[in-house]
């Protein structure tokens, strides 16, 4: 008696590409809070101004949350039972 092959389960395509949509929206996020923070944040701090500190935090926090909804998307469409 031969044993009955089971159906491979598929992932989730539509789920998959928006997690990737949304990691790969994080990109111009991800480098330029750095950039900020180095050309507009360092030498405004010397000034006494914060305002470039702040606005290159928001850009990580914004390219972090971005990038960790996104990949939770991705691991979604590939584990979620249908």
């Amino acid at each position: 008696m031969k044993p009955v092959p089971q159906p491979r389960p598929h992932s989730d395509k539509e789920l998959l590409a928006k997690g990737a949509t949304l990691m790969f929206g994080s990109m111009p996020f991800i480098f330029s809070g750095p950039v900020l923070f180095y050309f507009i944040g360092f030498p405004l701090l010397d000034e006494g101004k914060v305002w470039g500190i702040v606005l290159s935090a928001v850009f990580s926090i914004a390219a972090i949350v971005l990038f960790v909804s996104g990949l939770m998307k991705v691991l979604k469409g590939f584990f979620s039972a249908r």
